[in-house]
C-alpha cells in the first residue's frame, strides 16, 4: 500500500492536493505543524490520514504526508488489523 500512495501523492505534490487526495480515499485528515511525530523527539509538519474498514474484523489505516513549505517530501503507510 505504501507505493500506492506514494504514486496517488508523489513527492512535490502540494500539502492541498495531497490533503483532498486522502479525502476521496475516505480518510479523516489531521493537520499537525511543528508536532512530534509518534515517539520519536524531532517535530516535523504532517497530515495524519485516518480510516477504519470492516466491522467485526477492522483493518485501520494511518497515511502520514509529511511536508515542507507546503510540498509533501515523505509518505509513511501504517495498517493494523483488529478483531476478536
Amino acid at each position: 500500500m505504501q507505493q500506492y500512495f506514494v504514486k496517488r501523492i508523489p513527492v512535490g505534490t502540494s500539502v492541498e492536493q495531497a490533503r483532498q487526495a486522502l479525502k476521496s480515499e475516505g480518510f479523516n485528515v489531521i493537520t499537525s505543524i511543528n508536532q512530534p511525530f509518534q515517539e520519536e523527539g524531532k517535530k516535523f509538519n504532517y497530515l495524519d490520514g485516518q480510516r477504519i474498514d470492516g466491522f467485526i474484523f477492522v483493518r485501520m489505516w494511518n497515511v502520514f504526508v509529511f511536508f515542507e513549505e507546503n510540498t509533501v517530501v515523505k509518505i509513511v503507510v501504517e495498517t493494523r488489523e483488529v478483531g476478536p
